[in-house]
């Protein structure tokens, strides 16, 4: 069976003279809908009548391939098959995952000494970030590239690369719908560039931001090149006198201090994967040092001037990856992602119910959920502990660090002494 795997290009006017001269000397084509019927413009030049079949997913195709291998009677075993993919082969195609079908097909049969034999050849085509990088006059090799077509994408992550992000997009996850989640993370002003139906003849390119392109609607082939985002600030320990604590109102924010956000963050162990629950958030600083080192992170507040204070931290230490979640723990965590650690800050007198709710609905999803209380009483510290055992039949164990930290203070004398802050408990819940 001679199968070639064809990438269409970015419209059929892209197409590669190869891969036109296999179509022209196919018997039987199989490909998405959408493609079939642009090879019928390339059908008003040249005549191209053999077989067709539609089919997007790899399993289908291969189910073809195999239904075609025994129909013996007339011979299609030995003809020519053309596998067309819109765009290249080799850049986010479905080709990929047919290849892995077709190298396991050939092994199983070798293995079996079935008489089914597979050889393909693959044709690639003209990309659409080729196409786009022709139409602006500049290189691709620095882009970082993500594809939203069909998978789940984190849009955020993908602008904090410090380099320009070229993005497929579908309907679902639209140039519009991913500008708009870029606006919530307080990236509205970042540089997008839009193409549509790139090679067609009602091809158009925009040039906007995030925010502009959020409240418009763009055709269902668009590919998307975002400007790097302004880069985080990736550092450890940021000094307390540099987040800002007092909203526009007025009102002065408490905030975790330096040494105690260290041990937490120490302590549920942030990896760069980790999509975090920061409940009761206040400033925001202990999310924030976070966000440098996690993949998401959810700050949960319900007083407008702390959320006012997130937000204007956020912008300063460019904490793309902090999203920003107004209202009170339990019931505004149902709208989040479940999350790989959580950390309780502040319940505002719902520590119970906060926890009761992660022991109910996340720990089913997050076996390895980490989970981490600051307290500044001893009543805060007996009812976590007393709520937290029900974890320990689970395989988790709980522990209490206590931090008490002192700083240097002049005296009126010039000579130096050592003045105590509250001491914090911090509870931490984990599995071992």
């Amino acid at each position: 069976m001679r199968i070639i795997l064809i990438g269409l290009g970015c419209g059929t006017e892209n197409i590669t003279r190869e891969s036109l001269d296999a179509l022209k000397n196919a018997d039987i084509i199989i490909g998405s809908a959408r493609v079939l019927k642009e090879i019928e413009e390339i059908e008003k030049d040249i005549k191209i009548t053999p077989e067709r079949y539609a089919a997007i997913y790899p399993e289908k195709i291969l189910e073809i391939l195999k239904i075609l291998n025994l129909s013996r009677d007339d011979n299609k075993s030995n003809k020519n098959i053309c596998i067309v993919y819109g765009g290249d082969t080799g850049f986010h195609s479905g080709a990929g995952s047919l290849i892995k079908l077709l190298e396991r097909e050939k092994r199983e049969n070798k293995d079996n000494k079935k008489d089914f034999e597979i050889n393909y050849k693959i044709l690639p085509g003209i990309s659409t970030a080729q196409v786009l990088s022709a139409r602006l006059g500049r290189s691709w090799q620095d882009w970082n590239f993500i594809s939203a077509h069909g998978v789940e994408c984190d849009i955020i992550q993908a602008v904090l690369t410090g380099r320009p992000a070229f993005l497929l997009t579908d309907k679902i996850n639209s140039p519009d719908a991913l500008c708009r989640e870029l606006a919530r993370a307080g990236l509205d002003n970042l540089n997008i560039i839009i193409a549509e139906n790139l090679g067609q003849s009602d091809e158009k390119i925009y040039f906007m931001t995030a925010g502009k392109a959020a409240e418009m609607k763009f055709a269902d082939l668009s590919v998307m090149l975002m400007e790097a985002a302004p880069e985080p600030v990736r550092i450890s320990g940021i000094l307390d006198k540099d987040f800002i604590r007092v909203s526009d109102s007025g009102i002065k924010i408490p905030i975790t201090k330096q040494e105690v956000r260290a041990v937490m963050i120490s302590k549920l162990a942030v990896q760069y994967q980790d999509i975090i629950w920061d409940i009761g958030a206040g400033t925001g600083s202990v999310g924030i040092e976070m966000a440098t080192r996690a993949r998401r992170v959810y700050a949960i507040e319900r007083r407008p001037e702390a959320l006012n204070c997130i937000e204007k931290n956020r912008e300063k230490f460019h904490a793309w990856n902090l999203n920003i979640i107004p209202g009170q723990a339990p019931e505004i965590l149902k709208i989040l992602p479940a999350p790989d650690a959580v950390l309780i800050g502040g319940s505002g007198g719902y520590l119970r119910d906060i926890l009761e709710y992660i022991i109910k609905f996340i720990i089913h999803k997050k076996p390895d959920l980490r989970i981490c209380i600051s307290a500044i009483t001893i009543e805060t510290v007996t009812e976590s502990l007393e709520f937290l055992k029900i974890l320990e039949e689970s395989g988790f164990e709980t522990e209490v660090t206590q931090i008490s930290a002192s700083h240097s203070r002049v005296t009126p004398s010039g000579s130096h002494m050592m003045l105590a802050a509250n001491p914090v408990y911090i509870i931490l819940s984990r599995r071992v």
